[in-house]
Parts: C-alpha cells; structure tokens; sequence
C-alpha cells in the first residue's frame, strides 16, 4: 500500500514539473524560472521580449507563454528603464492538494511560511526560499485548478 502511494506523490511531482517547465517554455523562448526573480528586469526588456502591456486599471505588462499567465505590475510613473512592483505567475496544475504543491515547491527549496486564508474556492499561504529568503505569495484556485505565484521586488529608492 505505502508503494503504491510513494509511486503516485512521485507522478504528481513528475507532472508538476512538466507542468511549470512547459508552461513557461516554448522552443523559440529560453527558459524561466518562476521562483526565481530577475532583479534586471525594466519595462524594455520586457517589452523586447515580447511582453505587452495589459489594459488595467495599474501598469502591467504581461504575456502567455503557454499555459502560463505571467505579468509584471509597475508604478503609474514608469518609463523604459523602471523595475516591477510585483510579478505574478498563473498555471494550470492537475492536482490541488497542497502535498503535491508543497512536494513542487520543496524541490525548488520552498518551504510553506504560514497559512493565510483556506476556502472552498482559494488557499492562500506564503513560501519562502530555504537559503535566499524570497518570498512569494501562492494562491490555488480550486476552481480553475491553477496555482498562483505573487513576488513582491523590494523597493529601492
């Protein structure tokens, strides 16, 4: 019986790892790591790399790669050379019980921080990297079934 589980926690994190690697990959594009935040990412390296803006009632400037929805939110102000306030990563994912997300999540050396709301529709709960200490704001929609990242940059004036 515990075989039979340990081959299926396995599958899950075989299928999340497909998952994230594909939805932000496609073969024309070099690979992002979502959990891994870009300090030198602006608004023109955004937009050389095919990000758009997204019509909203902030700046964002967004795109689908795949089956992944990823946006960069910045201030009112923003020209070609400012960073993001936040980064946000949608996904589909094929299970939303949160020992699979935390299995991904662990790989990645995440560990969940505290839980924030659990409800019939979202669970929200904070991560934090195990030796860089970024923090990100997860949601799984048990809905959609998808997982969502949120990186709030660190503001340096």
């Amino acid at each position: 019986m515990c075989y039979k589980i340990g081959n299926r926690k396995r599958a899950t994190f075989l299928l999340f790892t497909l998952l994230i690697f594909t939805g932000c990959n496609n073969s024309n594009e070099k690979q992002t790591d979502i959990l891994q935040p870009d300090f030198n990412i602006t608004v023109d390296k955004l937009m050389q790399n095919g990000f758009y803006p997204i019509p909203e009632d902030v700046f964002i400037i967004g795109k689908q790669i795949g089956d992944t929805l990823l946006y960069y939110q910045f201030d009112d102000n923003a020209n070609i050379k400012s960073k993001p306030r936040y980064m946000f990563c949608e996904f589909p994912i094929s299970s939303i019980n949160i020992d699979s997300v935390d299995i991904f999540l662990e790989d990645r050396m995440y560990f969940r921080m505290c839980e924030y709301k659990n409800t019939d529709l979202l669970h929200i709960f904070y991560i934090k990297h195990q030796f860089k200490g970024y923090f990100f704001e997860c949601t799984i929609n048990k809905i959609n079934k998808t997982l969502g990242l949120c990186y709030t940059y660190p503001q340096i004036d």
